[in-house]
């Protein structure tokens, strides 16, 4: 049941109760969810708070409601599995799905490191390029990336447009860069009014959060990312072996 003693928003419980049951076959794909009033009775909450949830289902692409019909759960195809012993693009890691993508640069500027920075790069450096893009698949917007890239060695890189080219076909073909591996650290997080409003989802929404580290074949710092998406964009799988004692 929803608790209503709860800090977390009611309409956001019954929204994940939902989600759920979608995600576990509870409600499978093509099949009606319970009616308003149905859910109403079941979870013992109101009608706006149903009427909430179901939009913000109906918005991130989990339902769809058929006039006259009801609102039914979308047979979804997952749009993408991250290999995590491979190192992609985002271009590269959605090529061969059926899926249109494209990119969109919203800002690229030289700026001073701050401490954060400073932990990351090099102490020699002194300024970095912050590149902030918006990811979109079929037209939604699905994930925003703010990438910062050392000046030493991407020198005028803002010359570049990153809403037509690729980041890392760039530093391979132009700066001529053996991109070699990357670290990555993986966190849920709630979204910030500004990811909200790029995303079109509710402030305080999920968001999956993917912190890269990239070094070049040197061993060198060459990439640092901060991505967010809703965590249905994507989903990440590792090869592990067992090593007994």
């Amino acid at each position: 049941m929803i608790n209503k003693n709860s800090p977390l928003p009611l309409y956001f419980q019954l929204q994940n109760k939902l989600l759920e049951k979608i995600k576990d076959g509870t409600y499978p794909p093509n099949k009606a969810l319970p009616t308003e009033h149905e859910l109403i009775q079941n979870y013992e909450v109101s009608r706006t708070t149903v009427r909430q949830a179901i939009d913000n289902l109906v918005k991130e692409g989990y339902i769809e409601k058929r006039r006259g019909v009801g609102t039914f759960v979308v047979e979804r195809e997952k749009l993408n599995s991250w290999d995590l012993g491979n190192l992609k693009s985002f271009e590269e890691a959605f090529k061969e799905s059926n899926h249109d993508i494209r990119t969109e640069e919203i800002s690229i500027k030289c700026i001073k490191l701050d401490n954060t920075l400073k932990n990351i790069f090099s102490s020699e450096e002194k300024e970095v390029y912050e590149l902030e893009r918006l990811r979109f698949i079929d037209e939604r917007p699905a994930m925003c990336i703010t990438t910062y890239v050392p000046a030493s060695i991407f020198s005028n890189i803002d010359k570049y447009d990153f809403s037509s080219v690729s980041l890392y076909k760039t530093m391979s073909e132009e700066y001529k860069i053996n991109i070699y591996y990357a670290d990555k650290e993986f966190r849920v997080i709630a979204a910030g009014k500004e990811d909200a409003q790029k995303l079109k989802l509710k402030v305080g929404s999920p968001l999956q959060e993917v912190r890269t580290i990239t070094y070049d074949d040197n061993n060198r710092i060459i990439e640092y990312s901060i991505s967010r998406d809703s965590g249905d964009i994507s989903t990440y799988k590792i090869k592990l072996k067992y090593k007994s004692k």
